[in-house]
């Protein structure tokens, strides 16, 4: 992205409430940017390479985009509640399918033990993707109370260090 270098000049008060996140993993294009202070992109026209390529790998970018991700994100977490809850959706779907097919009279359709299998796996698999994204979430907030961010920054206002 234009303009999302990690070379740039701050204000004292944006210094001060960066140094006030005493964050090991920092990620600092988007500890800068929640901090919400107002910020200018200045026009710069990279020089040509003189020697060599950039060691900035495919794995290294995809890399900073998980830290961008997980640093400021709870939505990854909520993937198991989601997937859980589809689980449930579709055991619900099969035992409809199949009590359709009882009340029909075209249990030949059926395949004895598997539909019996299938909800079971459904919604076991479904109660513990569900248990497993609660965890997670439970896991995330303590995540972030552990960094330690300030709830908000007050401008003009020196930031503890």
């Amino acid at each position: 992205m234009q303009g999302a270098a990690d070379f740039r000049a701050l204000s004292r008060d944006a210094l001060n409430g960066l140094r006030s996140m005493h964050e090991y993993h920092r990620f600092l294009r988007g500890m800068i940017s929640w901090m919400g202070y107002a910020s200018v992109i200045l026009p710069y026209r990279e020089p040509e390479r003189l020697a060599g390529k950039s060691k900035y790998s495919l794995g290294k970018m995809i890399r900073l985009a998980s830290d961008a991700v997980f640093s400021f994100s709870l939505a990854p977490l909520y993937i198991g509640l989601s997937s859980g809850l589809a689980f449930l959706i579709l055991a619900a779907a099969q035992m409809i399918w199949v009590a359709s097919l009882w009340l029909t009279g075209n249990t030949e359709r059926i395949v004895d033990g598997w539909s019996s299998l299938m909800a079971i796996m459904l919604i076991a698999s479904g109660i513990i993707m569900i248990l497993l994204g609660f965890i997670g979430v439970y896991v995330g907030y303590i995540f972030q109370e552990v960094k330690g961010r300030p709830v908000y920054l007050i401008k003009g206002k020196k930031q503890d260090d």
